[in-house]
């Protein structure tokens, strides 16, 4: 049997931490004790804005803990990691889902995940930016709910764990200091391109205008004319 654990549930559940994998158990790490936690929901829990996060548009990590907020800009792909550790039973699984709160009004778009039975550890969550403006989430901000389940037989499986997702955040800074590489190769190559072909051109020019003065100048008009233009795009790729 598989169901959705309540407010209620979720409590129970709590109070059960520790204990063998016979037992239906989960641990949130901070959880506040009191019965009126503002975290705790009809069917879930809102996990809060960790001490780092990643922008892929920038190719940074984040101190969250120190600058208190992260800044999404327009069009960018950000990974927080969460505040809240979870640990699960072997009967028990979650589900991450974004917030309308946050989502809606912020233009922002959250890819659901899954939380394995035995697991333990922060997570990281992924959200990116439709608007033409920046979003700021603040530190410690709830922003996306875990909803938790029970499941039929305890899972056998390996639990792909890791606390703080270490392994997945490092992996992520890899890709993306291959990728920031990959663009400065591909600029420097395009730089190296364009200047190899205005020094060609120069020199044509020069050798035709030396030979018909009207055409080599009509030749050296036009390559000045796309000067601006070229130099122009090389900033832009760069940038």
């Amino acid at each position: 049997m598989i169901y959705v654990f309540s407010d209620v549930d979720i409590k129970a559940a709590l109070a059960e931490k520790g204990r063998n994998d016979e037992h239906v158990w989960l641990e949130i790490y901070p959880y506040d004790q009191n019965d009126s936690s503002p975290y705790v929901t009809p069917v879930g829990y809102d996990l809060r804005i960790g001490e780092k996060g990643f922008s892929w548009k920038q190719k940074k990590e984040f101190n969250i803990e120190q600058d208190k907020k992260i800044e999404i800009r327009p069009g960018d792909t950000v990974v927080i990691q969460t505040f809240e550790k979870i640990s699960l039973s072997k009967n028990v699984a979650g589900t991450i889902h974004s917030m309308v709160s946050r989502v809606v009004p912020n233009a922002l778009s959250h890819i659901s995940t899954t939380v394995d039975p035995g697991w333990s550890g922060k997570m990281l969550v992924s959200f990116h930016n439709f608007r033409d403006t920046s979003v700021v989430l603040e530190y410690k901000s709830p922003f996306c709910t875990i909803c938790f389940y029970q499941v039929k037989q305890g899972a056998k499986g390996d639990v792909r764990s890791s606390v703080d997702q270490s392994d997945n955040w490092d992996r992520l800074q890899e890709l993306a200091r291959n990728e920031k590489t990959g663009l400065e190769q591909e600029v420097k190559e395009r730089r190296i391109w364009l200047g190899s072909f205005f020094i060609i051109s120069f020199f044509a020019a020069t050798i035709l205008a030396l030979c018909k003065p009207n055409f080599g100048a009509s030749i050296a008009a036009v390559i000045g004319g796309f000067s601006p233009i070229v130099t122009e795009l090389i900033k832009s790729r760069k940038n």
